[in-house]
């Protein structure tokens, strides 16, 4: 069975190689599975990832557009805490 995210697929054979991996950690056993890992677990998260990034970089995008709002509405603040602050002088009656 397959795991559908976004049009990628994470299958069986990915969660199978990194339990075999687990229980086989030496650089011997890599070197004889390297070709598995390829098409087994790296081809899979590229498709993964390539499937997520535009939600990424929209998400992205939204973040920065609220962060460029909250710091205008920090500056606004800051100038009128200024202006608050010299109002008295400003206002004082001669």
């Amino acid at each position: 069975m397959t795991h559908p995210v976004c049009g990628a697929t994470i299958t069986p054979a990915t969660f199978r190689f990194f339990r075999q991996l687990s229980r086989n950690n030496s650089k011997e056993w890599m070197d004889a599975n390297r070709e598995r890992y390829r098409s087994d677990v790296v081809e899979a998260f590229r498709a993964l990832l390539a499937a997520l990034a535009p939600a990424a970089l929209k998400l992205q995008a939204d973040l920065i557009r609220q962060a460029a709002r909250a710091s205008i509405f920090r500056e606004s603040i800051a100038t009128f805490a200024s202006l608050a602050t010299r109002l008295p002088t400003v206002l004082r009656c001669t």
